[in-house]
């Protein structure tokens, strides 16, 4: 029989579903917290970028990209550089005017001067270093000195946005902004820092300008490494998810197919779980109905035997009796018995058997009315003593006719609740039993105790007693003891031992071979 799967994908596919859901979420917000740490990091670095640069101030100054200190505006005309190429946008070197500034770019290439090859190739070493592109600004002289394509020398307005950083910069701040982007065509990101002189004061600044692809680029790689992480993560939880799904499932199976093995009759299948869960509960459960079960069987298999050897007793003991019957009465028929004497034998064998099946059917009667799980018994206050003595003065009638004695003490009152004429069967029974079994001359002796509210009342006779492997079948129903118990039904103590049970009181027997039995009878006052 293939064993279906549903169970164990539904739960790999909440599992693998869980999984995904929760990867989705720390990713989206990792791929957040990076994206912002990363700009956070990259304008951080960008900033101690422009502020170590801004540091060297006397390296600025040597190199004539700054004015020197004590030099007024007029002096740090854009034209004392000496470029050969001359300012475009002006005609003259007059200091520019509010919001002009001279945009002095150096190239090795086609540097006129010694001093601009320096300047030059101080910028573009700088360049390199940031890996960007940097701007030296000298406010005195409003110059913007950087490394380009081509050496030039220009005025030119600046867009607002630009203005307010480069002043927030010249005024002390470190700012990092995208304003720049308009005069590289591009998109991109800048620090600034302001260059202070050995007194403190601000003389210029240094900008530091990065393409923003390059930071893009870098966050794009993360994301990506963080992707394919992800996707790393989810095919091996996957693979996670379905071991623990087929772990989880596996107590399932076993526990599946112990109750198959309880539906084909096996018993004494167990499911093996030993976890200290809820499945290992649902486990022991399962163990526990296979052993009520086993136990039922056991007793169903026990009755069914009993139910066999109850009819065939039942059968063997009817058919002796009307074997005799008929048989007697086949022979009374046929004429052959004329004699008076002789018919008269074979009328008292009639009559005996007769009897015997009376007897014989009232017990079973009596047995099966007993065992009836429906019957109750009327039970009432009374003295055990009254029913008692009453069922010793029926059984002195009999053991007279025996020759044997009946010789009893019995404490009273023994105030106890029952069934007044079931208590007078009860030890009826074991008298006519101890009779039965007492060679003439002998005596049953029949003793009561009282101790608090436990009594105890025992009978003993001094008979043959009871073979040892007989003891623990003395009670079973059709059970005969000898030939001194050959006209007996072998129900009475099958009888006894109901109506005691009926009634809390506890029925034993002690017997040696030889030496008697005694039938000890143990109960509580009421």
């Amino acid at each position: 029989m293939l064993k279906p799967k549903k169970l164990t994908r539904k739960l790999w596919g909440y599992f693998a579903l869980s999984l995904l859901i929760f990867s989705l979420l720390m990713g989206t917000v990792f791929a957040f917290l990076f994206v912002e740490y990363n700009r956070q990091s990259h304008q951080e670095e960008m900033r101690h970028q422009a502020a170590t640069l801004a540091e060297a101030y006397p390296t600025f100054r040597e190199a004539g990209f700054l004015a020197p200190e004590n030099q007024t505006a007029t002096e740090s005309a854009p034209g004392r550089h000496g470029s050969r190429h001359g300012m475009r946008g002006s005609g003259n070197a007059s200091v520019p005017g509010m919001g002009q500034w001279c945009r002095h770019n150096y190239n090795l290439q086609d540097s006129g001067t010694t001093g601009e090859s320096h300047r030059a190739a101080f910028l573009q070493e700088m360049n390199h270093l940031v890996q960007g592109t940097i701007w030296i600004v000298d406010e005195k002289s409003r110059t913007i000195s950087a490394y380009g394509k081509e050496s030039s020398q220009a005025m030119t307005g600046l867009p607002p946005a630009v203005e307010e950083v480069l002043q927030e910069v010249l005024s002390g701040g470190t700012p990092v902004a995208d304003s720049f982007s308009s005069l590289f065509a591009e998109p991109m990101v800048t620090a600034g820092a302001p260059i202070r002189d050995s007194a403190g004061n601000i003389q210029g600044a240094v900008l530091v300008h990065r393409h923003l692809a390059d930071l893009q680029e870098a966050e794009y790689t993360g994301l990506k490494i963080l992707g394919a992480s992800l996707l790393l993560g989810l095919l091996l939880t996957a693979l996670l998810a379905a071991a623990l799904a087929r772990h989880f499932i596996a107590p399932l199976y076993a526990m599946k197919d112990t109750a198959e093995a309880f539906r084909s009759g096996d018993y004494n299948a167990r499911t093996g779980l030993a976890q200290d869960d809820e499945l290992g509960l649902l486990a022991d459960s399962l163990d526990e109905l296979g052993r009520r079960l086993g136990e039922a069987e056991a007793e169903r298999s026990l009755l069914q035997r009993q139910r066999q050897e109850f009819l065939a007793a039942v059968s063997h003991e009817l058919r002796t009796p009307l074997t005799v019957i008929k048989g007697t009465w086949e022979l009374l028929q046929s004429g052959f018995v004329t004699e008076e004497g002789k018919l008269t034998d074979c009328r008292r064998r009639i009559e005996e058997n007769l009897s015997m099946l009376e007897r014989l059917v009232r017990d079973l009667l009596e047995l099966t009315r007993l065992q009836s799980p429906g019957f109750e018994v009327q039970k009432e206050q009374l003295d055990l003593a009254e029913p008692f003595n009453e069922a010793l003065r029926s059984a002195r009638t009999l053991a007279e006719k025996k020759g044997v004695a009946i010789k009893a003490n019995l404490p009273s009152p023994l105030p106890f609740t029952g069934d007044y004429g079931r208590l007078r069967q009860l030890l009826l029974v074991l008298l006519d039993n101890a009779v039965k079994f007492s060679p003439a001359g002998t005596a049953v002796e029949v003793e009561g105790e009282l101790s608090g509210q436990d009594w105890q009342l025992q009978v003993t006779d001094h008979g043959p007693g009871i073979p040892p492997e007989d003891l623990p079948h003395i009670f079973d129903r059709f059970k005969k003891g000898g030939q001194d118990n050959a006209q007996g039904t072998g129900l009475g103590l099958a009888i006894a031992r109901e109506i005691a049970l009926r009634h809390g009181i506890e029925l034993t027997c002690e017997s040696r071979q030889g030496e008697g039995a005694s039938f000890i009878l143990k109960g509580k006052t009421a």
